[in-house]
């Protein structure tokens, strides 16, 4: 029998599209592997999850900021019910092209060049809650004042870089982003499966060495790759949620033919075993759990 989630996915809009970002409020809910233009800020208040970002797929808690990229492909796989993000997008242009070099803007326009490889920060709760806060429920200029201080208070904090090849591609235009997200789409329905070139390229109308080429090019790399990824990324919330299964179980439950490809591709991918990943992600819950109480 499969592993299965059992968790409703519940996403809250706190503001409309069509104004200069937008901030949501994220509980208990996965969000597909998928990409978009504006760069995306996911800040970790309770909980743990998985995330994946290009090539990176780790664990996340409390007090985790992440910055991701335009074009970055990116996935959110929460694991505990309590899980709660804050999710703010912009775009980099939303006060116009050159507002950012200006001298005064300096560190926040370097920021914003390094989040083509996604960047993690480990932040102060309290004193970047408040200043979420004030963009979500602020009027008339107050919001967007305080997406500048967000960005003000990432650029003096410390980060690690999520990949070691950028991600982003500046002649992707909206047809792409459409094409690439339908492939992305097809792969999350079907993971469990065995999935082949020749199908994934019919979905585009391209041929096997087209789609290779054109996935690669946007994505910066191949569909089996990413494939394994998605594969992983769903293998490490089962191993998570339904600790008690057989690790093998879960191998083939994630659309692995077999146990030594699954083991090999986790460690290549999360730089873990799936038993080393167990062990450290109910170490991570359990802090989560002492810390909340």
């Amino acid at each position: 029998m499969k592993a299965k989630s059992t968790s409703k996915p519940q996403e809250i809009f706190l503001q409309h599209p069509g104004k200069s970002f937008l901030i949501n409020e994220i509980t208990g809910c996965n969000l597909p592997f998928h990409f978009h233009a504006e760069i995306e800020i996911l800040f970790c208040l309770n909980g743990t999850g998985t995330i994946m970002a290009g090539n990176y797929v780790n664990s996340f808690g409390e007090g985790d900021l992440f910055m991701i990229g335009k074009n970055l492909p990116h996935a959110l796989i929460q694991t505990s019910e309590e899980a709660h993000l804050m999710c703010l997008q912009f775009d980099q242009d939303f006060l116009g092209k050159r507002f950012f070099y200006s001298r005064e803007f300096k560190s926040v326009e370097d920021l914003l060049k390094r989040t083509s490889r996604g960047l993690k920060f480990k932040v102060d709760k309290e004193k970047f809650l408040p200043v979420f806060t004030t963009v979500a429920t602020g009027e008339s200029i107050v919001p967007v004042v305080s997406v500048l201080k967000v960005l003000d208070l990432l650029s003096k904090e410390r980060f690690d870089s999520l990949n070691s090849i950028q991600f982003t591609n500046d002649t992707m235009g909206e047809s792409d982003l459409e094409k690439i997200n339908k492939v992305f789409d097809y792969t999350q329905e079907h993971f469990q499966e065995t999935i082949s070139l020749e199908q994934v390229s019919s979905l585009l109308n391209f041929t096997e060495t087209s789609f290779c080429r054109y996935f690669k090019l946007y994505t910066g790399k191949s569909y089996f790759q990413y494939l394994n990824e998605i594969r992983i990324a769903n293998a490490c919330k089962l191993l998570i949620e339904f600790g008690n299964h057989d690790i093998e179980e879960i191998c083939f439950s994630c659309g692995f033919n077999n146990p030594s490809t699954f083991y090999k591709q986790f460690k290549k991918i999360v730089k873990l075993t799936p038993k080393e990943y167990q062990v450290k992600a109910k170490k991570t819950l359990q802090s989560a759990v002492t810390m909340v109480a």
